[in-house]
């Protein structure tokens, strides 16, 4: 799961709690109320896109590479990487596969010196 933070528009600024539920379901309808008090509101929505910015390690022609999602949600290659699936460990081999997804390009770095040693 995703987290994305953005203000709330400043006309529910002194609205009802009432009102500002009824406003976050009209407008917000596919997500979820998780928290609404009158210091804080959060709402949660599962998705299985990933947001833009993030960094995707996955196979690509037999090898591990890295990918970028842009604003339009497509997966960008970057890199390609000379680490050959074919030197993973099963598990590895299934993470690979099914894509390792972080925000920050350091944390896919981590992920390659680890298979690459």
């Amino acid at each position: 799961m995703f987290t994305k933070k953005s203000k709330l528009p400043s006309e529910l600024v002194g609205k009802s709690f009432d009102e500002v539920k009824t406003y976050l379901r009209e407008n917000y309808g596919e997500w979820r109320i998780r928290e609404c008090n009158k210091y804080k509101v959060e709402l949660y929505k599962i998705t299985d896109k990933i947001p833009p910015n993030y960094y995707v390690a996955k196979e690509y022609n037999g090898y591990i590479a890295i990918f970028r999602v842009n604003e339009e949600g497509k997966s960008v290659l970057i890199e390609q990487t000379e680490i050959p699936i074919s030197s993973l460990s099963d598990m590895d081999l299934q993470y690979i596969k099914q894509g390792i997804i972080r925000k920050e390009r350091d944390e896919i770095n981590q992920i390659l010196e680890d298979y690459s040693s």
